[in-house]
Formats: C-alpha cells, structure tokens, sequence
C-alpha cells in the first residue's frame, strides 16, 4: 500500500511552491525595473548632452542663399591631437573617424521635404524627420571632436565639424517651420547647397589619407546619405 503524504505536507508544499514563484517573480519585476530606471537615467543623460552640445545659431539669410548662412559665434573647438603619422596609424585614425560618421550613414526622411508638409498642413508633428537628422548630425560632431587626431590632418578634421555644426544650424531653424515658414524654406534651400560642402571636405580627407599611403579597401569607404538626394 503506497503512503500518501499527509495534507500538511502538501501544504506545505504548495507554499514553497507559490513562495518560489513569488521570489522569482519578483526578482524578474526588479530586474524590469532597474533595466527602466536605467533607460531612463540614460535617457535624461542623452538630452541634458544634447543641450551642452556646441550650438549655433542662425541669423537672417543675407544675399544670395547659396552662401553659408552667417552664425552668431562657433566656441574655440578643442580635440586632442598626436604626433601619429605611420600609415597604419592613420588608417586606424580612419576606421575611426567612419565610426562617428555612422549615424549619417543612416537612411533618412527628405528634411526639405517635411518641411514643405509641416507649412502646408500647419502640423509641427510632420518636423520630426527635421528633429531626427539635427540630433544624428550633431552626435557625429560631436563623435568626432573626441578623436585624437594626428596633427597633420587637425585642420581637414576641423573642417568637417565645422560644415556638421554650420549644418546642425540650418535644420535646428528648419524645426521652427510651421512658426517661422520663410525662415525654415530659405533654410531648407541652404541645407540643399551647402551639403555638398560636407562630401567634399569628407572626401578631401579621405584623399588625404591614401596619398599617405593609406589603402581603403570596401569596409574603409566613408557612406553619407543624402536624403534629398535620393
């Protein structure tokens, strides 16, 4: 005759079962937590960076609108800078600077476009495309000025976040479209003539690079896109 377990066992059994599901439960509820508190401690930490990021601002558009739109004042830009000269140094100078430009490599909404939308519909919400690129062009400047630079190229390096920040510029007053729509369009054909500024210094570099002696091969290739030109 098989003994049964006495119904205090199984009691018993049953509440280590639900404690141990409880504990459990619980451990995975704090995990979720501790995962959300740090989001959005990263979250705040990324916005608050956005703020310190050095910021431009854009004056009325003087003259012919394929000049640069004149800026109030860029801050002296400090990087780091080596004496680094080797070839595999520069080319690892390189793999670098393709890692910051990452998020231009991103495809991206037509910013001129929205902007025609958010003025014809009167619907800030259709600027986001405009919002979106600002912050990826200015992470990548801002990616940049944290790379140590050999000296020989300090002044094309600076170049490039000069053109980011002038450009950060144009689509921060794009943003204000459906408030300032003159401003915003003339703007708008700015980010058009002068993007081209950008590619060019990129392409400077790079030229640089492999007259130094620098082989790019397919992964070393620097991609930018070009929304509007699309």
């Amino acid at each position: 005759m098989i003994n049964l377990p006495s119904k205090r066992v199984i009691w018993l059994v049953i509440v280590l079962v639900v404690i141990a599901v409880s504990v459990l439960w619980y451990a995975g509820y704090q995990d979720r937590k501790d995962k959300e508190a740090k989001l959005a401690q990263y979250t705040k930490e990324f916005l608050d960076k956005q703020k310190n990021i050095e910021a431009v601002a854009v004056k009325e558009l003087q003259g012919d609108a394929t000049g640069r739109t004149p800026i109030d004042s860029i801050p002296p830009l400090t990087i780091s800078t080596s004496t680094a000269s080797s070839t595999e140094q520069l080319r690892i100078y390189n793999l670098a600077v393709i890692e910051a430009l990452k998020p231009l490599s991103v495809k991206r909404a037509n910013e001129p476009q929205a902007v025609l939308e958010a003025i014809d519909k009167n619907d800030p919400s259709l600027l986001r495309p405009v919002v979106e690129s600002r912050i990826y062009h200015q992470t990548v400047a801002q990616n940049l000025a944290q790379i140590v630079v050999p000296k020989e190229i300090l002044t094309e390096h600076k170049k490039i976040i000069s053109d980011l920040n002038f450009l950060v510029s144009i689509l921060r007053s794009m943003e204000v479209a459906t408030e300032q729509p003159q401003l915003a369009l003339t703007n708008s054909k700015a980010l058009i003539t002068n993007y081209p500024v950008l590619i060019k210094d990129i392409n400077n570099l790079t030229q640089h690079l492999v007259d130094r002696g620098v082989k790019l091969g397919t992964k070393d290739q620097i991609q930018i896109f070009v929304s509007f030109a699309q």
